[in-house]
């Protein structure tokens, strides 16, 4: 009954997301662009193809339900808005389910399932379109660890099988959740307090299952940046201190967070990873549960693929993003309602108290970070008050000039320009400008300065012949042998 509860206060307070529409950041990559998603034989593409759409690893399971969603409701965002709803809100009541199967108290697993369900870094996985794969892959990771533990009680192997099942639905939704069975083996380990080497086999499948899927991801995953070796401690220790302190106190999310600039010979680059050693072992010896433990660990290690160890695509931009955070979160989540659990015990009045505000506080900044979801413009004005970055820029170009605010877009892409004078995308946006506004020969040079960074991109090749054509008609225009409207 209190997780049937949990799960409609959540999905009730996500309803506002329901009036969003897709944003132009892969959302229109990947279901209104989509022509996998439009042709009878997509569904077959999807399970085919490596990548989808181009230049993306494929998560197969992910654009499986994009598809099938396709055909109930087309291209009305309402609707893939409500599955992902469903989906969090369903997730939430896992959540809650899981901390009772890990033997918490109901108090505790009501306030965890609360702050995971109602944090306001979740609103990106969740009203972001695009983000199905975090909130699908989770549910399935949640499940997998719902059947292992069922495993680790019965020792059957239908619930092995089944969480096998699950963790497989849940790499070809997202390969993100590869580090899951080493959280199984941290919980197996915590909670026995003893290495049980038969239940290490078990895990051990899991993990196969997980490095080719992550082996696969890697190959297909664009890396266009590149940051020393030596730094990449520093970056991953920074990443996971950011996740921590943005988990506790939500303040200032940004769709796009700036991006650092690690330096080896600055202290402040080396204190996060200094502390993280004293951090583990005050959690060692002071944490009163295992559920602490295990959730600190499961945090850190659900975190492995997104704190720049690997460079991947999104980091071009940032090295942190509110989506990462979702399935980790739950095992910092844990560990925090745990602890407040056992203060409990001796301010029983105020640590309720306390929670209830922060529920409170929480529901009031989803509901904000909801509407910065609205439409594409909302999104990237949002983001140019918080970070104004070129991609920034250049997105807000790019929508303006679908509104035919020609002017507008060509001042934003200039400021994009600024800092991005070799980017494909900014002389692609000028050229489409220029071109809608008539102004063909500044059409043609932008077209040209595309064409010359990628020439390998056909799309680019077509937009400068289009160019080239309208000068050619404008050209026979002006000397009055062809009308404006003949066709080529």
């Amino acid at each position: 009954m209190r997780a049937a509860m949990i799960i409609i206060f959540v999905a009730a307070a996500y309803a506002p997301a329901l009036r969003n529409g897709f944003v132009r950041w892969d959302d229109t990559l990947f279901v209104v662009e989509n022509d996998a998603l439009r042709s009878n034989d997509g569904l077959a593409r999807i399970w085919s193809a490596a990548e989808m759409p181009d230049g993306f690893p494929n998560y197969p399971l992910a654009f499986t339900t994009y598809w099938l969603e396709y055909r109930l409701w087309g291209e009305w965002p309402a609707g893939y808005h409500a599955t992902n709803i469903v989906l969090h809100a369903v997730n939430t009541g896992l959540v809650f389910a899981l901390a009772l199967a890990l033997g918490a108290s109901p108090w505790a697993a009501t306030v965890c399932a609360g702050l995971f369900g109602l944090h306001p870094m979740q609103v990106e996985s969740v009203a972001w379109v695009a983000e199905r794969k975090n909130v699908l892959s989770c549910f399935f990771a949640l499940l997998t660890v719902l059947t292992y533990i069922q495993h680790q009680a019965s020792l059957r192997w239908r619930w092995f099988a089944a969480s096998a099942f699950c963790f497989l639905l849940a790499l070809l939704s997202k390969t993100a959740v590869a580090p899951l069975p080493l959280s199984l083996i941290a919980m197996d380990r915590l909670r026995s307090g003893r290495w049980r080497w038969s239940r290490l086999v078990y895990a051990a499948s899991l993990l196969v299952m997980a490095a080719v899927a992550g082996l696969l991801t890697l190959h297909h995953e664009n890396t266009p940046l590149t940051v020393p070796l030596a730094q990449r401690p520093l970056l991953a220790a920074m990443a996971l201190w950011f996740y921590a302190g943005m988990l506790l106190a939500p303040w200032n999310l940004m769709v796009i967070y700036p991006r650092w600039d690690v330096s080896l010979t600055h202290l402040v680059w080396w204190l996060p990873l200094l502390a993280i050693p004293p951090a583990v072992a005050v959690i060692w010896r002071f944490a009163r549960s295992f559920r602490i433990k295990w959730g600190t660990a499961h945090f850190a290690l659900l975190l492995l693929p997104v704190l720049g160890f690997r460079p991947f695509g999104f980091n071009q931009f940032s090295f942190v993003a509110d989506h990462h955070v979702y399935l980790p979160s739950v095992g910092f989540l844990l560990a925090l309602a745990e602890e407040l659990d056992q203060l409990r015990a001796t301010r029983r009045r105020l640590i309720s108290l306390v929670v209830g505000m922060v529920l409170a506080c929480w529901l009031g900044l989803t509901e904000i970070q909801i509407t910065t979801w609205f439409d594409s413009e909302t999104l990237w004005r949002e983001s140019l008050q918080r970070n104004p970055t070129p991609l920034v820029h250049n997105n807000l170009a790019d929508v303006l000039t679908d509104q035919g605010r020609l002017d507008e877009a060509e001042q934003q892409a200039r400021e994009a320009l600024v800092d991005w004078p070799n980017s494909v995308s900014v002389h692609r946006n000028l050229g489409r400008i220029y071109f809608l506004a008539g102004q063909l020969a500044a059409a043609e040079e932008e077209s040209r300065k595309a064409l010359a960074l990628d020439p390998t991109d056909p799309s680019l090749r077509r937009n400068l012949d289009l160019v080239l054509q309208a000068r050619q008609h404008q050209e026979i225009d002006t000397q009055g042998n062809v009308p404006r409207d003949t066709d080529p």
